[in-house]
């Protein structure tokens, strides 16, 4: 990716967008959980390391967004 492409600012908008909605569903789900985990949440180590993991970056491209949604994602070569 160029780092000064046209459109850049715009998708990374929307990514930073689709990071924010991840952490927040993540969040959610903890405190949902927390009578079976014993957990409110998840540690700040481990909510920093989602936020600056590219995982867009791990994606084929045009499915960026799809990073971010909580499931589990293809890792390629038919597994």
């Amino acid at each position: 990716m160029a780092l000064f492409a046209p459109g850049n600012d715009k998708r990374q908008a929307k990514l930073a967008k689709a990071r924010a909605r991840l952490l927040a569903e993540i969040q959610a789900n903890a405190e949902e959980t927390r009578s079976w985990t014993g957990r409110a949440k998840l540690s700040d180590r481990v909510m920093a390391a989602i936020t600056k993991v590219p995982r867009e970056d791990f994606m084929q491209p045009g499915d960026q967004v799809a990073a971010y949604v909580n499931r589990p994602q293809a890792i390629g070569f038919g597994q």
